[in-house]
């Protein structure tokens, strides 16, 4: 093998067409294309398994890519056959070039074995013309038709077109066309008419001997042609079919036997190595049969009525025509194309004919003496590879349209030399960097296929925007496929730069398009850090400018997938980087992802929005209540028909609920069946238990407390009649409050609160006041309704009276109501009419926040009238927190003496009794430390 040098292309004489002047791709190329790349998929898995690569995968990804390629330029000629504008030969000329090379690069430099049938089908596909174009001026399919269905064909026109159209046939190996065309002489098509119709028709003794001596000659020709064991079969086939891969592989059985000895398959025993002795034999028994035939005749003396039998037929099929050093066929060769493949016409009418069992070495001889002396630069090409040159190879499809900006040809060229770079062809110098086992001339072609993709692609205007974005989905996979073959940094650099400045992500019509091209980003090899910080980031790219394009449409849940699918991206490389050592320190310094910092900003924007919406509507209510305890208006509307009326609110708990199915679908696969959603999140994103992603798992959080919160309250009924749904309300409100791992399990079972930050931010706890505010009213009017007549003292005005010393006041109003409390829940203890929503941890909670805000002066504002309306509900907050706490202790001692068993009623009572005066003390103790110690700084 040669060295390979790009820089000195070959010949200038070489016709260079690129398909549609390196603009856009025809319909064809698209599919081609897509085909190539999936041929070549299926040997990329190869490598990736470390499979050891024996030479008939790589031959069977040749004769892939030769199959596809085929295709492609047979569907284009369809296509510019029906119409008058387009040049076939400028824009097919690139493309059978290319894959003329690659056929012949096949045979003589990837295939095991040479195979003479291979060979000969090469030369009868690219090189031989059909002999309907050439003697029908251009294939004229009427003027055929006409010929055959005449009465006698054979007189046609003179009769020449008649037997140079059987002659052109046999000298290409077309026996099956010959056949067909023989089956129209007058003489055969008599001798089986009246073989029919013998009963219908009156016949001599004499016409029917005559009749049957024809059929028989026929019959015997018939013979002759059908089991010629010639190499490359009776049909132009350009690849072995399935039948022949059989062969090749052992399995040929020998077929009926229309000449003695002589199997009528004989001809697929020269496509396996193994049966060509076998084949050989056949080819001498059959040549004797036609020699006893060209001596003694045809059966019935089919000769002397058909004297034309011998020169065209039985000389042609002995290796014996005329025509083969320039007569008939060649007077039909009027191009200076035709004429330039004569050699062609020559080897092929030799091999299948005179010298079928020469080798491959015997082969090149003959192909280099039936070439004129002064070659052309195309045959001096076609020799060089032949002779194993896999470098010439190259540079021909790199000249024929590899260095062009047109998708196809680029892409052919370039996978074509990655499959000579992995048969060990191509022999290049040593490269400077030691990590890399590919040639430069491999990264160039590969890396220089992906930007024609990438151009071709973007320059097609088609009718609608949707089916540009398709296009450019097109271009962009095919490039981030190519690049994925380099197995090099270079090749990842490209893609990530390929990504990053395509808009496609953003503006693709459906999420398939982008789904596709991130299953070819992750599935790029990962073999340094480096590397994995440019896959990572083109996937996030991708993430991020989907994400941006469902935010811009309003749909926040397609946001959401966006980002978790990106930060699950994110833990697979962060996986994978802890999995090897060299790289398991940088693993553990690599911060948030971008994805998950803007997943978090969403979520808490959200989850802001429906908090401040939740309160300004709470505002509202209560203004109304006082309105109407002032008897200033008689109309009241429930704060759940505001809410529930309130079209701003239901918008915006659809957005935060589309985000939260969207989180939970997408990481569902971590998630633990008998876990709760906080501790399924906080799985998912600290599954390495790292603390870079508590903020994103607040957030999502705090969102999804809102929603039940939100849900909860808009709940009919809910206050006084459905306790369960007032209990949840509560407790989201402290939940949100809370500090560390505390949640809404744990504070509606008291559980002990861990020190932390709280899941809400405390810019959001004034107005967490205000929800908290609603419950703590309306549960202090529920009680005091169902206690109306019940208890023994009625100064219950008294105890809304404020002094001027605010702590003092709560004090006694706390003490005054805690004895009044323990009196009538020992006088109504069984009737259970005491409802609190918050639970003792539950009141600490936003008495700690009152104490933290108040320190910090977040309540003060420049207006005075804010500030006076802030101290009042500051006030009335710690009124309504003494109740609470109150009736939390008292209902809590209730449900532990509930439990109680085997006990009588007076002991019972008494028990109770003490109980609740050590519990009036401690609560006053508590109140007394909440109310009145310096407020609490952390």
């Amino acid at each position: 093998p040669s060295s390979l040098s790009l820089l000195t292309p070959i010949t200038e004489k070489i016709q260079m067409a690129f398909s549609d002047g390196g603009l856009g791709c025809t319909q064809e190329e698209v599919s081609a294309l897509l085909e190539l790349m999936d041929a070549r998929d299926v040997f990329e898995s190869l490598l990736s398994e470390n499979v050891i690569i024996n030479p008939e995968e790589i031959s069977k990804l040749a004769s892939r890519y030769i199959s596809i390629l085929g295709n492609c330029i047979d569907e284009w000629n369809d296509r510019l056959d029906s119409s008058s504008t387009s040049d076939p030969e400028k824009e097919e000329v690139a493309l059978t070039n290319m894959n003329s090379i690659i056929h012949l690069s096949s045979i003589c430099l990837l295939s095991p074995t040479f195979s003479i049938a291979a060979f000969v089908k090469y030369l009868r596909h690219h090189f031989v013309s059909n002999p309907l174009l050439t003697l029908f001026e251009g294939g004229d399919d009427s003027a055929l038709e006409q010929m055959l269905n005449s009465p006698q064909p054979e007189y046609f026109r003179g009769g020449d077109l008649y037997w140079n159209l059987i002659k052109s046939f046999l000298e290409r190996g077309l026996l099956e066309d010959a056949w067909n065309v023989i089956s129209h002489h007058s003489l055969y098509k008599q001798s089986t008419q009246h073989a029919q119709d013998q009963a219908q028709h009156h016949i001599t003794q004499e016409e029917q001997e005559e009749i049957a001596l024809n059929r028989q000659g026929f019959e015997c020709l018939y013979a002759l042609l059908y089991s010629a064991p010639i190499p490359g079969g009776h049909s132009d086939d350009a690849v072995d079919d399935d039948n022949d891969k059989q062969e090749e592989e052992g399995e040929l059985v020998e077929d009926v036997e229309l000449l003695p000895g002589v199997p009528r398959n004989a001809h697929k025993f020269w496509n396996n190595s193994q049966t060509l002795p076998a084949a050989y034999s056949y080819f001498v028994k059959w040549n004797t049969h036609l020699q006893n035939f060209i001596r003694g005749g045809l059966p019935g003396h089919l000769q002397t009525r058909i004297p034309q039998l011998i020169p065209c037929v039985l000389m042609v099929l002995a290796g014996s025509s005329s025509s083969s050093s320039s007569s008939s066929i060649n007077s039909a060769m009027k191009s200076k194309e035709q004429l330039q493949y004569k050699w062609a016409h020559t080897i092929l009418y030799e091999i299948m004919y005179i010298r079928p069992d020469l080798n491959f070495y015997r082969v090149c001889e003959r192909t280099n003496a039936a070439m004129s002396h002064e070659k052309s630069p195309w045959e001096l090409m076609i020799l060089s590879i032949m002779r194993g040159d896999a470098g010439e190879a190259v540079k021909a499809t790199y000249s024929l349209g590899g260095g062009s900006s047109a998708a196809l040809p680029s892409a052919v060229s370039a996978l074509f030399c990655d499959l000579l770079t992995h048969a060990n062809l191509l022999s290049f110098p040593k490269q400077s960097s030691p990590e890399s086992k590919i040639s430069n001339h491999h990264l160039e072609l590969l890396l220089r296929a992906a930007s024609s993709c990438i151009s071709s692609f973007s320059t097609i205007t088609p009718k609608s925007s949707k089916a540009l974005m398709r296009y450019k989905n097109i271009g962009l996979q095919c490039a981030i496929r190519l690049l994925r073959y380099t197995h090099h940094f270079e090749g990842v650099s490209m893609m990530a730069d390929f990504v990053s400045n395509s808009s496609l992500c953003y503006d693709a019509p459906d999420d398939y398009d982008v789904e596709t091209i991130l299953k070819l980003i992750s599935s790029y090899p990962r073999r340094k850090p480096t590397e994995n910080t440019l896959i990572y980031d083109a996937y996030t790219d991708i993430c991020i400018s989907r994400a941006q394009y469902y935010l811009q449409d309003a749909r926040p849940g397609g946001a959401a997938y966006w980002y978790i699918k990106c930060i699950r991206e994110f833990n697979l490389v962060r996986n994978s980087e802890s999995n090897n050592s060299h790289s398991s320190s940088q693993a553990q310094q690599a911060g948030p992802s971008r994805a998950t910092s803007l997943l978090s900003q969403l979520c808490h924007k959200t989850a802001m929005n429906i908090l401040t919406l939740l309160s300004f509507l709470v505002d509202c209510y209560m203004e109304q209540s006082n309105k109407l305890a002032e008897q200033v208006t008689k109309s009241y509307l429930s704060y759940q028909d505001i809410l529930t009326s309130n079209s701003n609110l239901k918008s915006l708990l659809e957005c935060a609920e589309e985000i939260i199915v969207s989180v939970k679908e997408e990481a569902s696969d971590v998630f633990e069946d008998n876990g709760t959603f906080s501790q399924n999140i906080e799985l998912f994103f600290n599954g390495r238990k790292q603390s870079n992603q508590t903020t994103t798992v607040y957030s999502i959080l705090f969102l999804h407390n809102m929603v039940q919160l939100a849900t909860s309250l808009m709940k009919e009924n809910t206050l006084g009649q459905n306790d369960q749904s007032v209990e949840e309300a509560a407790s989201l409100i402290a939940a949100c409050l809370s500090s560390g791992n505390m949640t809404k399990d744990n504070l509606m079972n008291n559980n002990s609160n861990k020190e932390g930050t709280t899941i809400a931010p405390i810019a959001s706890w004034w107005k967490f006041l205000k929800l908290a505010h609603l419950i703590l009213h309306l549960d202090n009017s529920n009680n005091k309704k169902n206690t109306k007549g019940l208890d023994t003292d009625d100064d219950d005005d008294e105890m809304d009276e404020e002094n001027s010393d605010g702590n003092t006041s709560n004090l006694n109003v706390f003490s005054q109501q805690s004895n009044r409390t323990i009196n009538n829940s020992n006088n109504n203890f069984e009737k259970d009419i005491f409802k609190c929503a918050f639970k003792v941890n539950g009141v600490h909670v936003l008495l700690s926040c009152i104490s933290t805000l108040t320190a910090s002066g977040f309540h003060k504002k420049k207006d005075e009238k804010i500030n006076e309306k802030n101290e009042v509900f500051l006030k009335q907050m710690r009124s309504l927190l003494a109740d609470a706490l109150m009736n939390a202790f008292v209902l809590e001692n209730r449900k532990k003496k509930k439990t109680t068993k085997n006990v009588k009623n007076s002991t019972f009572r008494t028990n109770y009794q003490e109980q609740n005066a050590n519990s009036n003390k401690a609560m006053m103790d508590t109140v007394k430390f909440m109310l009145c110690a310096p407020p609490c700084t952390s």
